[in-house]
């Protein structure tokens, strides 16, 4: 299985186990479309390679990229940053909550920084648009 098909199914599987508990999830964010898509971590690589190409996939309510999958909610733009609040899980872990921030360097450039999970650094990560 693809770690995109992954993804997709984590995803699939967590808002399935919320409707089935009777929670209800935040309001889902609206991110901007030119944000949207698929973004890697290493120029001209579009394709995830394990330890080497990172790719980032974000739609208009949430991002993944290798095990790491974060519902955004409510947002604040500030200069050329997106600052989301988020429910985040990485791999087999509690999906918790957090900050996503997105800022954009360039055109086809972003860094991305997750805050407030025990599981990363809060230290921005570059990609750039595929």
């Amino acid at each position: 299985m693809q770690p995109r098909d992954r993804y997709q199914l984590r995803q699939f599987v967590f808002f399935s186990l919320l409707g089935l508990l009777g929670c209800h999830a935040p309001a889902l964010a609206e991110v901007p479309a030119e944000w949207q898509g698929k973004w890697s971590s290493h120029s001209g690589r579009c394709e995830p390679v394990s330890g080497e190409v990172e790719v980032l996939t974000i739609t208009a309510a949430d991002l993944g990229f290798y095990e790491v999958g974060c519902e955004l909610s409510k947002a604040t733009r500030s200069g050329k940053s997106l600052r989301f609040d988020a429910r985040c899980y990485k791999g087999g872990s509690p999906v918790t909550p957090g900050k996503v921030v997105l800022r954009r360097h360039a055109a086809k450039e972003i860094d991305l920084t997750l805050e407030g999970f025990s599981w990363i650094a809060a230290k921005p990560q570059r990609f750039q648009r595929c």
